[in-house]
């Protein structure tokens, strides 16, 4: 009868509206699942960038300590000179003499 039938409406209807709260908060969970894994992604691809800058830092840091060895060996070598140049001059004494 019409009773009946309006009945099992009505508890088909509270079902309903009950599996619609259930997916509703489905889909919210999976908008933040999702949300979570897009900042993972950018946190990713920033982390990617900042270990490149890192490393073209490092490399150009490698070829400054470079030059510098370079540059520090030929001081080395004019002190060298300099120093046997005047260990050379001390056998003379006039040239010795001036040099005071």
């Amino acid at each position: 009868d019409m009773c009946a039938d309006h009945e099992h409406l009505q508890k088909e209807c509270v079902h309903l509206i009950h599996t619609n709260k259930v997916l509703q908060l489905e889909k919210e969970a999976l908008q933040t699942k999702c949300d979570v894994l897009e900042e993972n992604a950018e946190n990713t691809l920033q982390a990617g960038e900042a270990e490149e800058a890192i490393m073209k830092i490092q490399y150009s840091a490698k070829q400054q300590m470079k030059q510098f060895s370079v540059e520090k060996e030929a001081l080395q070598n004019e002190l060298s000179k300099v120093s046997l140049e005047k260990d050379f001059f001390r056998g003379f004494p006039f040239v010795a003499e001036e040099a005071r």
